[in-house]
């Protein structure tokens, strides 16, 4: 079980960065944010927010069964 969690922890938290732009250069950032609709950047914010809290609650449990 505890293998389960940290891989969907780490699963979460890496598609986290992605969606967010963590992992993107400030030019593809400034580039994007003036191509990026509005509302597809709020659910793209969403998105990652969601895949975070997964992540660090994964993460919580995982440790916690350890």
């Amino acid at each position: 079980m505890q293998t389960v969690l940290t891989w969907v922890a780490g699963i979460s938290l890496l598609l986290a960065a992605v969606l967010s732009g963590a992992l993107n250069s400030g030019d593809r950032i400034r580039a994007n944010y003036q191509t990026e609709q509005p509302a597809e950047r709020s659910l793209r914010v969403k998105a990652a927010g969601v895949c975070l809290a997964v992540g660090v609650v994964a993460g919580l449990l995982a440790w916690a069964l350890s």
